[in-house]
């Protein structure tokens, strides 16, 4: 059952006039910040157009970003030792930080806050966000992440869309949405379809999938749920993915 939309975040308050400092993780959506690959944390390597670059430039092109989008493949270790590396460095700056997962769906964001505040066990909080039904992968690649930020009280803002909206996107369309199902995604004019070059991307993504069946209509009910969360690119996961624009 999904929870009412008292439990939701208020979004529009996180403007760029505020100071907080967001950061998505997300998945694959790299929008022209350094690539962080790390074989390990003693020796990371980072590159930036194919060239490798220093880490303390890495480092102060971090803290000066207003938003920074962290990609991961999710069931690698060394991608989340690496997001929590760099959370941990962002700490040491002056800029209040505010941590936004597509790990949790929006509906929840009430048991995230009471597990914040101390009103939940760990396990109390998984159960309540459905986090092993609604993500799956597993819990110890994220907890560390989670708990530092629970620990130095930075703020998790659950951003991805219901599973049951985003089937029911993916099914029929938008206009199928009941009133209570638009409460979890943007207002029609706000979702944004392009660039012509993207839509083109996921429509031969969405045609080699169905091997050649199916017509342009079935590519955009693929894409329309995949552009009306409020995470940074993606909804779904399919098996192979289109790279996501850059910019």
């Amino acid at each position: 059952m999904i929870p009412s939309q008292h439990d939701l975040p208020i979004l529009g308050q996180l403007k760029p006039a505020t100071k907080f400092f967001p950061i998505f993780l997300a998945l694959l959506c790299w929008l022209g910040h350094p690539a962080y690959a790390a074989p390990s944390l003693t020796e990371p390597e980072v590159t930036r157009s194919g060239q490798l670059i220093k880490l303390p430039q890495v480092w102060a092109d971090l803290q000066s970003a207003q938003v920074l989008y962290l990609g991961e493949t999710h069931d690698q270790e060394a991608d989340h030792q690496a997001q929590r590396a760099i959370l941990e460095t962002l700490l040491t700056g002056e800029k209040p930080l505010t941590l936004a997962m597509e790990m949790f769906q929006r509906p929840y964001q009430g048991a995230i806050d009471r597990y914040f505040k101390g009103e939940l066990t760990e396990a109390e909080f998984l159960a309540q966000t459905e986090y092993l039904k609604r993500w799956g992968f597993p819990w110890a690649l994220y907890a560390p992440i989670v708990n530092l930020a629970k620990d130095k009280n930075i703020p998790l803002i659950a951003l991805n869309t219901p599973s049951e909206v985003t089937r029911q996107v993916a099914r029929k369309g938008l206009d199928i949405l009941t009133p209570e199902q638009r409460q979890f995604i943007p207002e029609t004019k706000d979702i944004f379809l392009g660039p012509e070059g993207y839509r083109q991307q996921i429509q031969q993504l969405y045609t080699e999938m169905h091997q050649g069946k199916g017509n342009s209509s079935g590519g955009d009910r693929f894409s329309k749920p995949r552009s009306s969360g409020t995470k940074p690119w993606l909804i779904g996961s399919p098996k192979r993915r289109p790279k996501p624009p850059i910019g």
